[in-house]
């Protein structure tokens, strides 16, 4: 199965949609990172430094691009990173044709001033030299009838770059996007003067630098979108985020999800590597430690281990993409992440197997019965049968089936500490360290597969067992694995519902409340009749609680009268709409 990581993909495309709409950028998204928030200064250089690198391997020699038109908007987001500017060089076409054949993109800084053209005449300004016959550039090609391809990609500057702060003064990167350019046009035809529309366009954008950076408005799209999601989850955030490299979108959990977990999608990241490793696609015992480094290390001292392993095997000291990947270990080694919950994913929820995982972990069925059970009248079986939802009761028989098979050996006894060695059977297998409390029957694993997945493992089941322990600790039932999550409102004492909900939940709660109990007395005149007076009642004790607290009433539709004989609304005429004939449609009836 690993071997399907180090497929060689067919584009380094960002899995992530241009969220202001921009369709000609989109391809290159992922690559557009510019503005790093609130990154510190080590981050900064880290992630820029990876973002200059998944450009050069996405314009290599061989890799495929849409375009010609695409190739160069590629190499300007790329020089915008880096910080020169690009212009368009020679092109040719097949010959006898006027068809594309191949074109040329070259730093601003390609080519020598030409003296004899001045030598003459004397300009009234003088232009600074700018050339120093700088070789980097970028050539794109295609065969008749086949796809466009990089066909020289020269890296190496004979200058230097131009600073962060001022890289969009380049030529190159003098560009607003649609939506600020329409903006401009309008507040100039309201009579605002370009310059004040312009100051006003920077101080929005925190920075003219800013007004030709795509980052900083997919930043302020993330921001919004996560910012409606909290929200729409009452203000919790969630415990773990994975997004790929995006600096948009991590940059935006850094704000909006400051307590959540960050982690970095480990499959985008195969998807990449090849781009990276070269020869070592084919040496399978790479392949091995590169993948022990990612998943299968369980502390970080194991992790660090095995990485030295695999640079100095290997003498990757001077690699710069893992030089890269190993500052940002932290957010995509499992060896980091052991403690926080996960719901076993390493990847983001855009795969097909993640959206199927966690939709029949949410299996609608478990309502309506129990599961059938491979060992009847086991205590723990029958206790995870009536709490889990059957998907996960599944995975919860998995591991009590996998703690059969699991060798035990009880080495330390105290008052309170019960310390236990496992080892599964079978090849690769490792052995665990367990410590079961007694005191608070608790038992905790060095695999972590509940603190990341939220159900005990076969180790842990074994120690229960072992222990004489023949139900769930309350402890280890995870509510969101429950039947019954999708009931659950957080109710305190004395019996109101505890905490601060958001307008938008407590609306949402209401409606679907009030639905289903008019659904449900729909059918009888007596309850018909009840849920009419109580809502009248309620309205009369919130108006009158209105007036006392000198609260404004917000908008109601009490303004829409409505008589009970004809069902008609009174005082208030609706018409249909003026119908009016839109361009381009037949008057002929569609089939």
């Amino acid at each position: 199965m690993t071997e399907n990581y180090f497929r060689t993909p067919e584009a380094n495309v960002c899995d992530f949609p241009d969220l202001n709409g921009n369709d000609e950028d989109a391809e290159i998204e992922c690559a557009d990172q510019c503005t790093f928030g609130e990154l510190g200064r080590d981050e900064h250089i880290e992630v820029h430094s990876s973002i200059i690198e998944e450009f050069e391997s996405r314009l290599a020699v061989g890799q495929t691009v849409k375009s010609a038109g695409n190739g160069y908007l590629l190499y300007c987001k790329y020089a915008h990173a880096k910080g020169f500017s690009v212009k368009k060089g020679d092109q040719r076409c097949f010959p006898h044709t006027k068809e594309l054949q191949s074109k040329d993109f070259e730093c601003s800084c390609e080519g020598v001033k030409d003296e004899r053209r001045s030598i003459n005449r004397k300009p009234v300004y003088q232009k600074p030299i700018t050339r120093t016959g700088c070789k980097a550039r970028l050539k794109v090609g295609r065969e008749w009838g086949g796809e466009w391809k990089v066909t020289k990609f020269l890296m190496e500057h004979n200058h230097e770059m131009v600073a962060s702060d001022q890289i969009h003064l380049l030529r190159s990167s003098r560009n607003i996007s649609h939506a600020h350019k329409s903006t401009l046009e309008a507040m100039v035809n309201a009579g605002i003067s370009p310059t004040t529309a312009f100051s006003y366009m920077e101080s929005e954008a925190h920075g003219p630098q800013n007004l030709v950076d795509t980052t900083y408005r997919t930043d302020s799209s993330f921001e919004w979108l996560f910012s409606t999601f909290l929200e729409s989850m009452n203000g919790k955030q969630p415990e773990t985020v994975f997004t790929d490299q995006c600096q948009a979108m991590m940059n935006a959990v850094g704000t909006i999800f400051p307590c959540a977990h960050h982690r970095l999608c480990q499959w985008h990241i195969n998807q990449n590597a090849p781009s990276h490793f070269g020869s070592l696609n084919g040496d399978s015992r790479f392949k091995e430690l590169w993948y022990e480094c990612m998943s299968r290390r369980d502390s970080e001292e194991e992790f660090e281990a095995k990485w030295r392993i695999m640079i100095d095997k290997y003498n990757l000291t001077s690699h710069k993409w893992l030089n890269g990947m190993y500052k940002l270990r932290r957010k995509w080694a499992t060896a980091f992440s052991n403690d926080k919950f996960n719901a076993g994913l390493l990847a983001t929820s855009r795969s097909e197997g993640t959206n199927s995982c966690l939709k029949k972990m949410e299996d609608t069925r478990c309502r309506h019965g129990k599961p059938s059970m491979i060992v009847k009248n086991n205590p723990l079986l029958n206790h995870a049968a009536n709490v889990y939802t059957l998907n996960m009761y599944h995975k919860f028989e998995e591991e009590l089936v996998g703690s059969l098979s699991t060798a035990f050996e009880l080495y330390e006894v105290g008052d309170f500490l019960v310390k236990f060695k496992a080892t599964s059977h079978g090849p690769n297998s490792r052995v665990r360290q367990l410590v079961f409390d007694k005191h608070k029957c608790e038992v905790q694993c060095s695999c972590h597969k509940f603190e990341t997945m939220g159900i005990l493992c076969k180790h842990a089941l074994k120690a229960l067992d072992f222990m004489n322990v023949g139900f769930l600790p309350e402890s280890y039932i995870k509510k969101r694995w429950t039947k019954n999550v999708r009931n659950r409102v957080p109710y305190n004492e004395s019996g109101e519902n505890s905490g601060h909900v958001s307008e938008m939940v407590f609306v949402n709660q209401i409606m679907r409340s009030t639905y289903d109990l008019a659904m449900r007395c729909k059918v009888h005149e007596e309850t018909r009749k009840m849920i009419n007076e109580n809502l009248e009642s309620s309205t009369r004790h919130a108006n009158s609680l209105f007036e006392k607290l000198n609260l404004d009433v917000p908008n109601t539709c009490d303004d829409l009268s409505v008589d009970d004989d004809n069902d008609k609304i009174n005082e208030v005429v609706v018409r249909n709409p003026l119908s009016v004939k839109s361009r381009g449609v037949a008057n002929a009836r569609i089939r």
